[in-house]
Order: structure tokens, then sequence, then C-alpha cells
């Protein structure tokens, strides 16, 4: 999805969104069915909300499809 209103977002905003823990955030990004976070520096990352937002809807539409 493509949006010029897109922000970033830290990982508690992420948790929210998606409904799932900062952990299980974390443990889907490293097994690849999760956004990747942007890093802003050394300590700092990101998300996408529009990325996020897609992976939520994704997600309604498999359940949908079952």
């Amino acid at each position: 999805m493509t949006n010029d209103t897109d922000a970033l977002i830290d990982v508690s905003e992420v948790s929210r969104i998606a409904g799932i823990s900062r952990t299980e955030v974390w443990r889907q990004v490293k097994a690849g069915t999760f956004p990747k976070p942007t890093r802003l520096g050394t300590r700092c990352t990101r998300y996408s909300l529009c990325e996020v937002s897609d992976w939520v809807k994704q997600r309604l539409a498999e359940r949908e499809a079952a």
C-alpha cells in the first residue's frame, strides 16, 4: 500500500495495532512473517504504519477465506 500519509511507529504501537506482544513482533520479523522495521539510529527502529496495517488486513482476509 502506497500512502503519502504513512507514518513511522514504534514497536509498542505496532503491538497495540497488531494485537500481538512486542516479543511476538520480533519473533515474526525474524521468521520473515512480519514487516521489517527501519533503523533510524543505533538504538532506534520504527515500523511503517501502512505496512503494519496491510499485515493486519491480510490476516483478516485469510480468516475470511478460511
